[in-house]
């Protein structure tokens, strides 16, 4: 296992995957999976099928191979809103979620993470409950028992500094590379809905009709590009320079965004984490640590670190 203090924390999709990712040095996998044909992890996952496990039972091998190498496995189950239709099919397979044993489960909803205290396995806070400071701790942890959240990417180190005077023992899993976006993560709704059906696409990037002069005029491509440059994010967007801060709290966890993703990128992604990790070690200056990070980051992506897509800008001296 890694010596780091701060574990990796990878997305996985399928069985196959865990080999690989755990050679190139993940500590940890988290993974949706389909039961009964419903997706019980967020509706923001492009790809459904690629995105998740295919069945409990899928879930089961891939826990078990974790399991066999020491490492860790933590199940989605985050829904955002209620979806009374979903939190029956949890509810009803919660004794074979349990059975499996997983480490833990992400919970994205206060109802349902009501629901499954019941039931014993540790429940992790998810980011879709926008966990930005201490009264939202608070909250979680006097109300549900929680003992380990997901913080979002607009944490500052105010507020960090806050939770971890209040609540010394919480656990702390932050988000540090892979695709990402500038919105709140609990209130993105990226699917659109009408009346009709459901379109799998992302709202900031689909077309839009603006009332000019009481005229419609659609945006043109030059229009689009210029709001897609504003909202997303490459896949090699990452935060992990905030990693020289992270590691003076409890950070358990840093994770990789990418279900979904190739293998090839997943793999990229961890080894890339893992040698960030490595490079903390050194105990480096903060300026000297940032120097080495850009200098690795454009050997490993081929490109110079822009700043326009660091997830915590806002911890840069």
């Amino acid at each position: 296992m890694s010596n780091h203090k701060i574990k990796i924390l990878s997305p996985i999709d399928r069985v196959k995957e865990a080999v690989p990712l755990i050679k190139a040095g993940a500590d940890a996998f988290y993974c949706g999976v389909i039961i009964n044909n419903k997706n019980l992890s967020t509706r923001r996952i492009a790809g459904i099928k690629r995105s998740n496990l295919d069945s409990l039972n899928e879930f089961g091998r891939l826990t078990q191979i974790v399991r066999r190498n020491r490492k860790k496995i933590i199940l989605n189950l985050n829904i955002p809103h209620d979806d009374i239709n979903a939190f029956r099919v949890i509810e009803q397979n919660m004794k074979r979620i349990k059975k499996i044993r997983p480490d833990s489960i992400i919970v994205g909803n206060i109802n349902l993470m009501e629901r499954l205290r019941k039931y014993g396995i540790q429940i992790i806070a998810s980011s879709l409950l926008e966990i930005k400071n201490k009264e939202t701790t608070r909250f979680l942890v006097e109300k549900f028992g929680v003992k380990h959240i997901i913080l979002d990417r607009q944490i500052t180190l105010d507020d960090l500094d806050g939770i971890v005077a209040e609540f010394p023992q919480i656990k702390l899993e932050v988000f540090i590379q892979g695709s990402g976006c500038r919105s709140l993560n609990g209130a993105c709704n990226r699917h659109l809905v009408t009346k009709s059906n459901k379109l799998g696409i992302h709202l900031c990037l689909s077309s839009f009709d603006i009332d000019k002069k009481n005229r419609n005029h659609y945006l043109d491509s030059g229009d689009k590009k210029i709001i897609a440059g504003r909202m997303r994010m490459p896949l090699s967007t990452c935060g992990v320079c905030a990693l020289y801060h992270f590691n003076k709290y409890p950070v358990r966890f840093v994770k990789i965004v990418g279900r979904g993703f190739p293998i090839k990128h997943k793999i990229e992604n961890v080894i890339f984490i893992k040698q960030a990790l490595d490079i903390l070690n050194k105990n480096y200056s903060e300026k000297k640590y940032y120097q080495a990070i850009e200098n690795l980051f454009k050997d490993r992506f081929k490109r110079r670190c822009n700043r326009q897509f660091c997830y915590y800008p806002h911890f840069m001296r």
